[in-house]
């Protein structure tokens, strides 16, 4: 079982982010600034920037001013063109100058047809971009609304607009005319029109005394909605702070943290502790709490043994069943007899002259039913996938392949010459559900999943549902590289079992050695820092450091290297072959600040749809779907290019994976600019060149397996720009991120060892 070592301590969370009381200091400036309260009231126009925590900077056009005023704050899902009543303080930003930092808010509806043209235009309702929603506001007025209601076959005066459309949009004006009065009621508790209408989905027309009722069930409910927001929500609604709906929230939200950071259990004790001094609360308060999340199966308890005894720990109960089911499935693969088969059949179906390792690996298996192959770069992993098809179809065993992402399925299927697929297009996902499950498995055969790092436990558990009892499961990944992005470790901890059939390669084949990518990745897998190719070997080394400490410097030299000195000395497209990977979102080298400074240096014109985060998405950037979008078969992490822009709809087309996919203005969150993507989202793709920035600021992240990810991912060229401190740290530290699972434990529990 991997618990980690020593108490686990989680980081408070920061109570600025995501509540209606915002205060301005946790962004580090509030130098100036007043001591008494305002109020301002007006129109949202710009939005200036906004992180992924939903820290904004907007300008608010106020009645009687003739210059927008710049207000600050965690004004989530606010956009342009709403009408805001705000509250805070002025002060003085040493570089910006006067900002007003906003304490509270509420959306005031729009009354002037100025007003209701903006409104439309953010996009609030899909379908209306700016062009349209000026078009129908210029011919119905602020009777808009009433039209769409009583008389919506009027919609079609409107130039564009036919019979079908006119229906659509004149139900989802009614809806939104519907939704005004919880609208208005939600936003008065600081909460956006985004969440406000996904707790109006979820809970209908009773939400209102719902939320009044205990808004801390939001947290358990709705998607989307943190402790923080229903907090805010429920002082302002005088909710007592020692609630016990209150002490249930805090127990799922520190609880769900550690799933943030990958963990799927966590000690009891801890939890219980971490929650107290969260909450600011009694220890017995909490216990109380847990154990009635307990006892409304919201949390499992498990006892599991360690090298110091047992030890209870809890976990969110889908995830608790999740590695159960795995541990249940695998330890009844587990049971059954391997394939019996000459092992000469193994060399006679290879193309090539194998290692013992390879040919181990290949009959392992072939055997099944289930095996673990893994190996780094270089050490022959696609030999043996081509040489284990071969001998498969020698067999007449029917072979399923497939990746986590559809990159990687892409990869594999280059690498097999085979069809390969996303493991969710194999099992069939649509409707919100696997057309493969326990229920109805899929053809016999052998499944083989590469990229198996990036498999979490959701994932590995409707995976092995799905296969039957006279199918087999082979695994191949780099067990050296980062964990899933969901919860779990699943490949590693099936390999820490010494439970499963495994072969790990290790022999790097010499063509391989000579490539300073692959020699230096292995020496940063042993912990040694990697060295760099010789001085004056521009044009045709392959591993180079560019030293810098200063981040506001770094960020030069990564725009001089992309934009400059790769393809003057190596002929790539610094849009099409350069990928810059950074270890966090924030900073001068972060994703968020490099995507700005990239686009405007490699796509700084042309036709653009403006988003509510301050994104300009034009016709060419690079972009990255960053949400799971199964129905669409688009998946995060994909990168694709947008070939086109409909201003009037606020709607993107992207290329995508060898496909055209449309969004509509609000599928856009599911997109952001993928310049600089985060070395996370970059985890089984492959790209010719790659830039990495590395610095002490991004210290939290620091670690080796982040960087040999990071150098893994190039094909011909690896450029780390930063300083030598902080790349010694990130090869020193190995242990810092370990996932708290129970995987390991639960099989080897179920196989009795």
């Amino acid at each position: 079982m991997n618990l980690g070592h020593g108490p686990w301590a989680l980081a408070a969370p920061q109570d600025c982010q995501h509540r209606r009381s915002l205060s301005g200091s946790c962004r580090g400036y509030n130098a100036g600034g007043g001591t008494s309260l305002e109020r301002l009231e007006g129109s949202v126009g710009r939005v200036i920037f906004r992180d992924p925590d939903g820290y904004s900077v907007l300008e608010l056009q106020v009645e009687g001013r003739s210059l927008p005023v710049t207000i600050t704050g965690s004004l989530v899902d606010v956009q342009s063109g709403e009408r805001l009543a705000v509250t805070g303080r002025w002060t003085t930003h040493p570089r910006f100058g006067e900002q007003f930092r906003v304490d509270a808010y509420d959306a005031v509806m729009p009354t002037s047809v100025e007003g209701l043209t903006r409104y439309l235009a953010s996009g609030v309702i899909d379908g209306i971009g700016p062009a349209l929603a000026e078009r129908l506001v210029q011919h119905f007025g602020e009777a808009l609304f009433d039209v769409a209601e009583k008389q919506p076959g009027r919609l079609t005066e409107v130039d564009g607009i036919g019979q079908k459309r006119a229906a659509s949009l004149g139900a989802a004006l009614v809806e939104q005319r519907a939704m005004r009065e919880i609208i208005v009621f939600l936003r008065g508790l600081g909460v956006g029109p985004a969440l406000a209408a996904r707790i109006y989905q979820t809970w209908g027309e009773d939400c209102i005394s719902r939320v009044r009722s205990d808004p801390y069930r939001l947290v358990r409910d709705v998607e989307g909605v943190g402790f923080a927001t229903a907090d805010g929500i429920a002082k302002a609604l005088g909710v007592a702070h020692d609630s016990p709906s209150r002490m249930a929230a805090g127990v799922l939200h520190v609880l769900r943290q550690g799933t943030d950071f990958g963990h799927t259990v966590v000690v009891r004790e801890d939890l219980i502790n971490e929650t107290a001094h969260f909450l600011d609360a009694d220890a017995s308060a909490v216990e109380q709490a847990l154990d009635g999340l307990v006892a409304e199966k919201y949390a499992q308890l498990r006892e599991p043994l360690t090298d110091e005894g047992p030890i209870v720990v809890v976990g969110p109960s889908s995830l608790v069943r999740a590695e159960d089911a795995i541990a249940e499935a695998l330890a009844g693969f587990l049971g059954r007899p391997p394939l019996a088969f000459p092992e000469r059949l193994v060399e006679s179906v290879a193309q090539i002259s194998l290692t013992d390792e390879q040919r181990r690996a290949v009959s392992v298996a072939a055997q099944g039913p289930v095996a673990i192959i893994t190996g780094g770069p270089g050490t022959g992993k696609t030999t043996v996938l081509r040489t284990l098809v071969h001998l498969l179809d020698r067999l007449s065993r029917r072979v399923f392949l497939c990746a986590p992402t559809g990159r990687a399925a892409k990869r594999l299927a280059e690498a097999t010459d085979r069809q390969a697929a996303t493991i969710h297009r194999l099992l069939g996902y649509g409707g919100g559900q696997f057309d493969f499950n326990q229920h109805n498995p899929l053809p016999s055969g052998v499944v083989i999943v590469d990229e198996a790092s990036m498999v979490d436990v959701y994932l590995m558990r409707s995976l092995v549902a799905a296969i039957g009892d006279d199918s087999a499961l082979v695994l191949v990944g780099d067990q050296d590289q980062l964990p899933s992005v969901g919860p779990g470790n699943v490949l590693g901890d099936l390999i820490g079992s010494d439970a499963v059939p495994l072969v790990r390669l290790t022999t790097v084949f010499r063509q391989a050695q000579e490539s300073r990518i692959v020699t230096n990745a292995h020496r940063i897998r042993r912990g040694v820092l990697p060295e760099p190719s010789a001085t004056g070997a521009s044009d045709s080394g392959d591993f180079h450091v560019v030293k810098v400490d200063n981040p506001v410097q770094a960020q030069q030299r990564v725009l001089q290297v992309c934009c400059e000195r790769i393809p003057q000395a190596y002929g790539l497209d610094p849009l099409a072959d350069v990928q810059v990977l950074s270890p966090m979102h924030r900073g001068e080298v972060g994703t968020v600040a490099l995507n700005q400074a990239l686009q405007a240096a490699l796509n700084p014109s042309g036709q653009g749809i403006k988003r509510v985060t301050g994104e300009t998405l034009r016709v060419g950037d690079k972009v990255m779907q960053v949400r799971n979008d199964y129905d669409r078969d688009v998946f995060n992490g994909d990168i694709g290019r947008v070939t086109a822009v409909d201003l009037e709809q606020g709607s993107v087309l992207v290329e995508i994976n060898g496909a055209s996919v449309a969004y509509t203005s609000e599928q856009l969150g599911q997109l952001a600019l993928a310049y600089c993507v985060s070395i996370h989202k970059s985890q089984g793709s492959e790209y010719p060149a790659v830039v990495v920035p590395l610095l002490t600021q991004h210290y939290v992240l620091l670690q080796r397996n982040l960087l040999y990810t990071a150098v893994t991912r190039a094909r011909q060229l690896v450029v780390l720009v930063g300083s030598d401190r902080a790349l010694s740290l990130a090869v020193s530290r190995a242990d810092q991120a370990q996932r708290r699972t129970l995987l390991a434990y639960q099989l080897m529990r179920q196989l009795g060892i």
